[in-house]
Formats: C-alpha cells, sequence, structure tokens
C-alpha cells in the first residue's frame, strides 16, 4: 500500500449500540463512542478499535499485558496431554511451529513419579496424534497454525534446549511425585519441530504436560 496524505478526517460520534456508517466513509475515519470511550478507526473495509484511554467507572487509564491481549485478539491456545506409561517408558509431545507466524510458547510438565525430562529443538521424529488446541477466547473464529502431536515415532532428540529431573518420594501411602514448568518464553524457530519427552523411572506413572502459546502473524 502507498503512503497516502489525509488531509481531512472525518470524526463520527456515537453510541455503543448505534451502528456505524460506512456509506462514504473515508480510510482513516475515526468514531468516538461516547459512553464506553473508545474510539474506532476505519481501514477501508471495518471499523477497529484504535484506542481506549479511560475505565468509566473509575477513570483510570486501561491497559493489557501481553498474554490478555493475544487472548482477546484469538491468538492464544492450550493443549493438554495425559497418559499413564511404565519404568524406561517416554511419554512425547511434539510441536511444529508454522512457516510465517511466531509461536511464542511456555509448558508445564508434571508426573505421579520421578523421571527424566527433556525440551529439544529439531528431533528426528516423525508421526504422531494431533492433540487439539483450544483458543482462551471460545467465541474468536482464528485458526491456530502451530501443530502439536503425541505418540511421535522418535529416533534422536536434536538440540537439547533443557534437561530436568523430576524427583518422586512416598509419604506413608501417598506416592509424590513432580512438576517442571518453562515459565521462561521460547520464541519457535519458524517451519522447526520441539519436543517435549518424559522418561519415567517406575511402573504406573501418570505423566500430564500442557502446552500455553500465542501466534503473532
Amino acid at each position: 500500500m502507498a503512503v497516502s496524505l489525509i488531509n481531512n478526517i472525518q470524526r463520527y460520534q456515537g453510541l455503543i449500540a448505534d451502528t456505524k456508517p460506512t456509506s462514504g466513509v473515508l480510510t482513516g475515519a475515526e468514531y468516538f463512542e461516547t459512553d464506553s470511550g473508545r474510539i474506532w478507526k476505519y481501514d477501508g473495509s471495518s471499523w477497529k478499535i484504535y484506542r481506549q484511554d479511560i475505565d468509566q467507572k473509575t477513570f483510570s487509564q486501561c491497559t493489557l499485558d501481553i498474554l490478555h491481549h493475544e487472548i482477546h485478539e484469538g491468538d492464544h491456545y492450550e493443549t493438554t496431554y495425559i497418559e499413564t506409561v511404565g519404568a524406561s517408558t517416554a511419554v512425547t509431545c511434539m510441536i511444529t511451529a508454522p512457516g510465517t507466524s511466531e509461536t511464542h510458547i511456555v509448558f508445564d510438565v508434571e508426573s505421579s513419579n520421578s523421571g527424566t525430562f527433556t525440551w529439544s529443538e529439531a528431533p528426528n521424529a516423525t508421526a504422531g496424534s494431533a492433540i487439539t488446541a483450544y483458543g482462551n477466547n471460545r467465541i474468536a473464529s482464528t485458526t491456530v497454525e502451530t501443530v502439536v502431536v503425541s505418540g511421535i515415532t522418535y529416533t534422536s532428540a536434536g538440540s537439547i534446549l533443557k534437561n530436568v529431573l523430576l524427583g518422586g518420594s512416598t509419604r506413608g501411602n501417598r506416592s509424590v511425585g513432580g512438576s517442571q514448568s518453562g515459565r521462561r518464553e521460547w520464541i519457535l524457530n519458524n517451519s522447526t519441530k520441539y519436543l517435549i519427552r518424559f522418561v519415567a523411572d517406575n511402573a504406573s506413572t501418570k505423566v500430564v504436560m500442557n502446552t500455553a502459546f500465542y501466534e503473532v502473524r
């Protein structure tokens, strides 16, 4: 799109319930909602929120952190997977980043017994069963591009980004396992596979793997 000079900006005002005009409206026009404080801009085909300055109850400035914003935009997703395995058996989830969008991800792994957790990049692994990624904004219609699968055919881990030993102990008759969270966000390389892998030390080990991510398009 070529740069253009807007000499005259159309400015409208009305209520939230009012239908915003479209006929004869020029790109860059503004609409002020008097009962919400929101300002909308017309992009040539539709109205989009440009700014929301204040909360009408407290008259304080309205701000959102990036994760909250991505949820509102419909670009934040979560997956969950659970499996019970025996000693020396692995539970795996593989994430494949999209070719153009940028995936920002955190994850957590919990187990009922001890074991070894590995987070790696570019593993030699194929196949697997798709895990549904649920959008946190349940009314949004965006399509997730990051692919998460379980039960892969595994050959090698690739580049190990993180190793963690999850401990286990016994308190009376209660078995206590461990957990690991990747709370430092990882930005995935485009069109690259990543592997979450847990190898159990004991029989009848229940493992839960969760991911939470947003996509920057």
